[in-house]
């Protein structure tokens, strides 16, 4: 499951997968573009102004760019999700 979430003016999309959660900065390595929820499709992330494509799962880019998304570290503390960036 994907939520993309606003925390402290940030938009960020949050993961979990049977191991652990992750946390990405919704903004496109390529020209610091907000990615909207809608851009997300099955597990592909699509920046609308240029097209590049993230894997939601990993962050790594898969089409058109050679950088990922910006990833927040993560824990978890009495059930509670905490990243800082």
């Amino acid at each position: 499951e994907v939520r993309r979430v606003d925390c402290d003016a940030r938009s960020l999309f949050v993961t979990r997968d049977a191991e652990d959660w992750r946390v990405y900065d919704s903004r496109c390595p390529h020209q610091t573009t907000n990615i909207p929820h809608l851009a997300l499709d099955g597990t592909t992330l699509t920046c609308p102004k240029h097209q590049w494509q993230f894997d939601i799962r990993t962050g790594e880019c898969i089409a058109k760019g050679d950088s990922p998304l910006r990833q927040w570290p993560t824990k978890v503390e009495e059930g509670r999700l905490y990243a800082r960036w």
